[in-house]
């Protein structure tokens, strides 16, 4: 039975806050997904009676049919997002509110046909892992910018939370910085520090300690 997109979105939403290394606790569904405490806790209890989720000392766990329906749908999110970017040449800052709109709609058919057209793309164009790419790549040791000293970088992966907020992809564009670019952290910056102090193909940019937050980096 397929899911439906309310169930889809708890779903998608426990395991992208889990894939930033946050317990996907009541409290950060409901930041994440912006609702109350009360909605979350009737959604997660609507996910229990369906199967996808058990709760065990008021923590809830999702169950096989759980992760494996989420990561469907994170899976069809980030096919969307290249295929809109790859074939029809969206730009990159505008894919995920597309994909969010492709995420719920798309067939087992389609989905296929598209990993196909992309021979199997392993990551999306913010960088984020395609669950079930059979082109999947060892994990790299990550950091989060903001826990950077000074030092070459190359950003992996921009966190779907940052992708959700149109000034930061905005601001992320506008320095160019996507997945794939080195930069160079750059030492200096006085406390308390208005963010981290880059340098990039595009010039110096302070990077604001929300943003920096949301974007994964590794030694260069």
């Amino acid at each position: 039975m397929r899911v439906n997109p309310t169930d889809e979105e708890y779903l998608q939403t426990y395991l992208e806050l889990q894939e930033d290394g946050i317990r996907p606790i009541g409290a950060r569904l409901a930041e994440r997904l912006g609702i109350s405490a009360a909605a979350v806790s009737e959604g997660m209890h609507r996910l229990i009676q369906r199967g996808y989720a058990v709760e065990q000392n008021k923590v809830f766990t999702l169950t096989p049919t759980g992760e494996d329906a989420g990561r469907t749908v994170i899976r069809r999110h980030r096919l969307a997002e290249c295929f809109l970017v790859n074939i029809l040449g969206l730009r990159w800052e505008r894919a995920h509110p597309e994909a969010a709109r492709w995420e719920h709609a798309l067939s087992d058919d389609v989905e296929q046909r598209i990993i196909e057209m992309l021979d199997d793309p392993a990551v999306c164009p913010h960088g984020n892992p395609i669950p079930g790419s059979k082109r999947a790549r060892p994990p790299e040791p990550m950091v989060r910018l903001a826990d950077c000293g000074p030092g070459r970088m190359r950003l992996v992966r921009i966190s779907e939370q940052a992708q959700t907020d149109d000034t930061a992809i905005a601001f992320l564009a506008d320095a160019g910085l996507l997945p794939g670019a080195v930069l160079e952290v750059i030492d200096g910056a006085a406390p308390p520090s208005p963010g981290v102090p880059v340098r990039g193909d595009k010039g110096d940019c302070m990077v604001p300690p929300a943003v920096a937050a949301l974007l994964w980096v590794t030694p260069a």
